[in-house]
């Protein structure tokens, strides 16, 4: 094989310029943005998030707000520190791991608590003595030494017991139905929503609901809640009232769950698109039919026409 063959080689990690003051030269891959490892020019990023916006579709971002260019920025500037704050201190790390698992699980419905792990113990080195102690040692053979073969067990063999004509005792006969018995669906617990004034208000004025009182009703299930001694209550209109204890629902969760519709409704005025029912179920934290009731009454006495988000655009 001829010497011209075996001049293949693999491209320098490095090219050949180097810094003559510090002698060192800047690696191969790296990206043109970046000034060093986890640090990127504040222009460049700008640029690449520029780039990054006007390539992404139009369509992506129909149904939500698409998120602000210093949002993109803070994600090229995010660096994690998990193992440095894993390394100060294991024990607070893996405490504090378990308390948001915990916490996690709660919304979720799951009763069950957490397997308790066994405490972490320091490293020891076992000496030599010991672990020689441990290892049991067997008995050296001579040649008079006899090996004792393992006495033959016996099988035992259970003779079935006749069966009888009439059963000793009346018993009724188990029915067995070819339809299965439907199982039990066991519904997680919803997490309560109720802090209505960490919302903006984007609701209607209640001087715009009709004169006539109870002009729409709101028809569900169960017996309605007396709210009476709601402390919230005098925030409500009247209506307002009767629509919330008709679906079962505290004021301070009412209130919130409004909030959270017409928040949405903002939003979708915004962008130019429908209010639909199901915007109104993905805005609320309740269920989702009490969703769509408070939405009805909405539509009915005309809160969600586009008049009424007109001074927030």
């Amino acid at each position: 094989m001829s010497s011209s063959h075996l001049d293949l080689q693999d491209p320098p990690l490095y090219p050949p310029e180097s810094n003559s003051a510090t002698g060192s030269t800047k690696p191969l891959f790296i990206h043109p943005a970046v000034e060093s490892f986890g640090t990127i020019h504040a222009a460049a990023a700008k640029r690449l998030v520029d780039q990054h916006i006007a390539s992404r579709p139009a369509h992506l971002f129909r149904g939500a707000t698409p998120p602000k260019p210093e949002e993109y920025e803070l994600a090229l500037y995010f660096k994690s520190n998990c193992f440095g704050i894993l390394a100060q201190n294991p024990g607070a790390y893996l405490r504090k791991e378990r308390e948001l698992l915990r916490a996690d699980r709660k919304p979720m419905g799951m009763s069950r608590p957490l397997h308790r792990l066994p405490p972490i113990l320091p490293a020891s080195r076992m000496s030599a003595q010991k672990q020689a102690a441990q290892v049991p040692r067997l008995a050296p053979m001579t040649a008079g030494t006899r090996i004792q073969k393992p006495k033959s067990s016996t099988i035992k063999v259970q003779v079935p017991r006749p069966i009888r004509a009439t059963p000793a005792t009346s018993r009724p006969a188990h029915r067995i139905s070819s339809t299965p018995e439907p199982r039990t669906r066991t519904v997680p617990s919803t997490r309560e929503d109720k802090d209505f004034n960490a919302l903006p208000d984007r609701c209607p004025p209640l001087s715009s609901l009709p004169v006539k009182p109870n002009s729409v009703k709101v028809d569900w299930k169960g017996a309605p809640l007396d709210l009476s001694k709601d402390p919230h209550a005098h925030l409500l209109h009247p209506d307002e009232l009767a629509w919330a204890a008709s679906l079962r629902l505290d004021c301070a969760t009412y209130l919130t769950s409004k909030r959270r519709i017409f928040i949405r409704r903002l939003e979708c005025a915004k962008i130019h698109k429908e209010f639909r029912k199901t915007d109104a179920q993905q805005a609320c934290k309740i269920d989702v039919n009490k969703a769509s009731k408070l939405w009805g009454v909405y539509n009915k006495v005309g809160w969600l026409e586009q008049k009424w988000m007109a001074g927030y655009l």
